[in-house]
C-alpha cells in the first residue's frame, strides 16, 4: 500500500501533477464517525431538495425562444403593448361534409355568438364579419357577404375571396378566429382551452380543430409530462439493467442506484428552488444525469473492487480509490460541465437554462458519488461486483488491439484522415432552418395540424409589419396611402402573404361604399374623395376595427397577414429582400416601416445560433484546454486531448449536412455538449499514462499499460453512454432525439480515436520531444 501511495503522491517529473494535497488525503481517509456524519448531511440535503420537487411546473413559453436584449424584440414588445399580442388568438376549424349549407352556417354562427359571450373572449373574426360598406345619407351601412339563411355558392366564395380564409379549400370545413385576453398564468389559459374543447366536443364530437399559441403551450406541456415520464422510466430501467450486467449482485444494483437517484433528486429540487419550470430542454436533464452519474459510479466501483481484492483494508481501499479515481473523475466532471456551461453564450433563455442546470447537475453527481459511495461502502466493505470467471481476458484483447494499432500506425492515420475529410466535407451542405413550431419531430401530430392549415387555409405562420409616421404626416396623405399600398403589393407578389389586413382595407371598403358598394371600386380612392373617406373612417362604427391596425395617436400602424410555414431558411431570404425593398423604396423622412412579429423573431434565432455556436465551442475548447493545462501543467497533454476530441465534433457538422438535418434551436445544443462528453475518456487515459510514464521509461510500454489498466472502464462507460443516450431516440421532441442520436455517434468516434489515434499521437510527439532533448 505504501508503494502504491508513493506512486500517487510522491511521484517526480510529470507525475508531480498527481501529488495529493494533505486535505485530500484527510478527506479520503474515512472512519465510522466521518461516514455517519456525511450520510447524515447528505440525508438532510436530499430531504431539503425532495421537498421542493412537488412545486415543479411544466411550461412551454412560446416567447421564451426569442433572443433577449435584441432591438427587434424590444420593438415587437412595444407594438404588442400598443395593439395587444397578435398571437393571442385561436384558429377554430369546424368540420362538415357541406360547410356552405344553411344548416352548417347557422350552427357555426350560433357557436360563434355563444363564444363571444365568454368573459375570456375579446371577439371573433369569421366569414359572418365579412361585409361591404355602403354609404348613404344616413351614414354607414354594412352589407353582409355571408347570410346563414342562404346557401353559399361557389361563385359567392370566389367573389368574396373567403375561400382559404374562412372556408377550407378541401370544401369540408369552415374556420373562425377567436381572440382572447392575455392570460396572467398558464393555469388560466389551460382552463380556458379545456373548457373551449369541452364545449366544442359537446357540439361537434371530434370534428373540430383548435390551434394557436394557447393550444400549443397546453399540448406541448402535456407532451413534456409524458416525455419526462417516458425518458425517466427508460433511463431507470436501463440503469438497473446495466448495473445487473456489470456487477451481477443485489448490492451492485442498490448502492449505485441510490447514488444515481440522489443526483436526480438534487438537481430537480435545485431547479424548483430557483423557480425554473420544466420546458422542452429541462425535461431531458434527469435522464442525462442518470447516464453521467452512472459513468462516475462505474469508474469508482471498479477501482474500489480492484483494491479490496488485493486484500487492502476497507479504509485503505476507499482512500486509494478516492485518490486514484477522484482527480480524473473531478477533471472529467468539470470538462463535461464546461461543455454544458458553454451553451450560456447563446442568448436564448431555454438553451441557457439547460446548459446551466445540467452543469450544476454534473457537479452534484460528482459530489454525491465521492461522498455517498465511500460512506456506504465503509459499512458494507465487501466487493460490489460479483466475481465470475471470464472466458476472455480484457487485458489480452486490449494488448492485442494496441499492438495491432502500433504496427500499422501509418495505415491507421491514413484511414482516419480519409474518414474525417469525407465526413467534414458534408458541412458545406448544412443549413440553418427552424419551423414556426419549435421542438417537435417532423412526423408529430402537432406539425400535421400546421400542414392542414397550410393546405386548406393559406397558412398558419403570422406575419407582421410596423409602420411609424412622423408628426408632420397623416394616414390620409396620399403619399402615405400609396406607400402602404406598395408594401402590400410587394408582400402579395414577392412574399406570398395572404389575407393582409391594414387600415387600407377599411379605406378601400369606404371608397367602394361611396359608389354603392361596387366591387370595382374596392381600390385606393381618388385624391378628391380622400376628405370624405377620412370623415367616415373616424366613424364610431369603425372604431373597433381600426383600433386593431392604427394606434390612438394615429402615428403607429400595424399591417398583419399570414403565410405558409416554409421554414426559416427560405424566410430569411424573403426577409432580406423585404428589408432591402423597405430600405430603398419605402423608408424616408416621413414614414418608416420595419419587419416584426413572432415569426420574424424565430427566424432571427438562426443568426444568433450560427454566431453563438462558434463562440460556444471556442469557449468550451479554451476553457477545457486551460483547465487541463492548470491540472497537468503541460501543453502537450492539452494537445493530446484536443485532437481526438475535436475531430468527432467536426465530423458531426458534416454528418448533419449529409443527413439533411437542419441546424436550429433543437440541434444547437449538441456540439458543445458532445465535446464535453467526448473528452472524458481521453482524460482518464492520459491521467493513467502520466502515472505509468514514471514506472516505464519506455513510452510504448507506458501506453500499453495505460490502455490495459483503463481500457475496460473506458469501453464499458462508452458503451453505457451510447446505450443510455440511445434511449432518447424514443422521444417525440427534436431536442432529446437529436441529442441522443449525435452523442451516440460522437461517443463511438471518440472511443475509436482514443484507442487508436491518441496513442499514436502520444508516441510520435514523445519521441520527437526526446530526440530534441537528446
Amino acid at each position: 500500500m505504501n508503494k502504491l501511495r508513493q506512486n500517487v503522491t510522491n511521484g517526480k517529473g510529470s507525475s508531480e501533477v498527481f501529488r495529493t494535497p494533505r486535505w485530500i488525503e484527510k478527506f479520503a481517509t474515512l472512519n465510522r464517525r466521518k461516514a455517519l456524519v456525511r450520510l447524515f448531511i447528505l440525508t438532510l440535503i436530499t430531504i431539503g431538495f425532495a421537498i421542493q420537487i412537488p412545486k415543479l411546473e411544466f411550461n412551454y413559453d412560446f416567447d421564451s425562444f426569442f433572443p433577449k436584449g435584441d432591438d427587434d424584440f424590444s420593438y415587437y414588445q412595444s407594438l404588442s403593448n400598443e395593439f395587444g399580442e397578435f398571437n393571442d388568438f385561436l384558429f377554430v376549424v369546424l368540420k362538415s361534409d357541406d360547410p356552405t349549407s344553411t344548416n352548417a352556417l347557422k350552427t357555426a354562427k350560433s357557436t360563434i355568438e355563444s363564444l363571444e359571450n365568454w368573459p375570456e373572449v375579446i371577439g371573433t373574426r369569421s366569414a359572418f364579419d365579412e361585409h361591404k360598406i355602403q354609404i348613404t345619407p344616413f351614414g354607414i351601412n354594412k352589407i353582409d357577404l355571408v347570410n346563414p339563411d342562404k346557401r353559399l355558392s361557389e361563385e359567392s366564395l370566389k367573389q368574396s375571396q373567403i375561400k382559404g380564409k374562412f372556408f377550407g379549400k378541401d370544401e369540408r370545413s369552415t374556420m373562425f378566429i377567436l381572440r382572447h385576453k392575455a392570460f396572467d398564468s398558464n393555469m388560466q389559459s389551460d382552463a380556458f382551452l379545456v373548457e373551449l374543447r369541452e364545449y366544442l366536443s359537446s357540439m361537434y364530437q371530434d370534428q373540430y380543430i383548435v390551434s394557436g399559441k394557447v393550444q400549443m403551450q397546453y399540448d406541448f406541456t402535456k407532451k413534456l409530462e409524458r416525455e419526462l415520464s417516458l425518458l425517466l422510466l427508460l433511463a431507470f430501467a436501463f440503469v438497473i439493467a446495466v448495473l445487473l450486467i456489470i456487477f451481477k449482485s443485489l448490492k451492485g444494483v442498490l448502492i449505485p442506484l441510490l447514488t444515481i437517484l440522489l443526483s436526480v433528486v438534487w438537481i430537480m429540487g435545485f431547479i424548483s428552488l430557483m423557480g425554473k419550470s420544466i420546458d422542452v430542454l429541462v425535461v431531458i436533464i434527469p435522464s442525462i444525469l442518470l447516464i453521467v452519474a452512472l459513468s462516475d459510479v462505474i469508474h469508482f466501483v471498479h477501482k474500489y473492487d480492484h483494491f479490496i481484492r488485493q486484500r487492502l483494508s476497507k479504509t485503505d481501499s476507499l482512500r486509494s480509490t478516492i485518490i486514484f479515481i477522484g482527480k480524473a473523475t473531478c477533471l472529467t466532471s468539470i470538462t463535461t460541465a464546461i461543455g454544458f456551461l458553454s451553451l450560456y453564450v447563446i442568448p436564448i433563455p431555454p438553451i441557457r437554462d439547460f446548459g446551466l442546470y445540467t452543469a450544476v447537475g454534473v457537479v452534484f453527481a460528482f459530489l454525491i458519488t465521492f461522498l455517498l459511495l465511500p460512506s456506504i461502502l465503509y459499512f458494507f466493505p465487501r466487493p460490489v461486483e460479483k466475481e465470475t470467471r471470464l472466458f476472455i481476458s480484457w487485458k489480452r484483447i486490449l494488448d492485442y488491439c494496441f499492438l495491432a494499432v502500433m504496427k500499422r500506425r501509418k495505415q491507421v492515420v491514413w484511414y482516419i484522415s480519409l474518414a474525417c475529410i469525407t465526413l467534414i466535407f458534408g458541412a458545406s451542405q448544412l443549413t440553418l432552418n427552424t419551423s414556426i413550431i419549435v421542438g417537435f419531430q417532423k412526423n408529430e401530430p402537432e406539425l400535421k395540424e400546421v400542414m392542414y392549415f397550410d393546405d386548406n387555409y393559406d397558412g398558419y405562420r403570422p406575419f407582421e409589419i410596423g409602420i411609424e409616421l412622423t408628426d408632420s404626416q397623416d394616414l390620409f396623405d396620399l403619399g402615405v396611402i400609396e406607400t402602404i399600398a406598395s408594401i402590400e403589393d410587394y408582400l402579395i407578389n414577392s412574399y406570398d402573404v395572404k389575407h393582409i389586413e391594414s387600415p387600407l382595407n377599411v379605406i378601400r371598403s369606404l371608397n367602394a361604399g361611396l359608389y354603392g358598394a361596387a366591387s370595382s371600386r374596392y381600390a385606393l380612392p381618388l385624391p378628391e374623395d380622400l376628405n370624405r373617406i377620412k370623415r367616415y373612417y373616424h366613424s364610431s362604427k369603425l372604431k373597433e376595427t381600426i383600433g386593431a391596425f392604427q394606434s390612438d395617436s394615429g402615428k403607429t400602424i400595424r399591417l398583419i397577414g399570414r403565410s405558409k410555414d416554409i421554414g426559416s431558411a427560405k424566410s430569411r431570404e424573403l426577409n432580406e429582400s423585404l428589408k432591402d425593398f423597405l430600405s430603398k423604396e419605402i423608408n424616408n423622412d416621413s414614414l418608416f416601416a420595419r419587419l416584426t412579429g413572432t415569426s420574424y423573431l424565430i427566424d432571427k434565432t438562426d443568426n444568433y445560433i450560427s454566431k453563438s455556436l462558434v463562440k460556444g465551442l471556442s469557449v468550451a475548447v479554451l476553457s477545457v484546454s486551460l483547465f487541463l493545462f492548470i491540472f497537468f501543467r503541460s501543453w502537450r497533454i492539452v494537445l493530446y486531448s484536443l485532437i481526438p476530441n475535436l475531430l468527432p465534433i467536426l465530423m458531426l457538422f458534416g454528418l448533419m449536412g449529409y443527413l439533411g438535418i437542419d441546424l436550429n434551436i433543437s440541434t444547437a445544443i449538441i456540439f458543445t455538449v458532445a465535446f464535453g462528453v467526448a473528452v472524458d475518456d481521453s482524460i482518464h487515459l492520459l491521467a493513467r499514462y502520466y502515472m505509468e510514464r514514471d514506472r516505464f521509461k519506455n513510452v510504448l510500454w507506458a501506453l500499453k499499460n495505460s490502455i490495459a489498466s483503463t481500457g475496460k472502464s473506458i469501453l464499458i462507460t462508452s458503451l453505457v453512454l451510447c446505450a443510455g443516450f440511445a434511449l432518447f431516440l424514443s422521444s417525440g421532441l427534436s431536442s432529446p432525439y437529436y441529442l441522443g442520436f449525435f452523442i451516440v455517434i460522437t461517443a463511438v468516434i471518440a472511443l475509436i480515436l482514443d484507442l487508436t489515434l491518441l496513442p499514436i499521437l502520444i508516441l510520435s510527439i514523445e519521441k520527437r520531444s526526446k530526440a530534441r532533448q537528446g
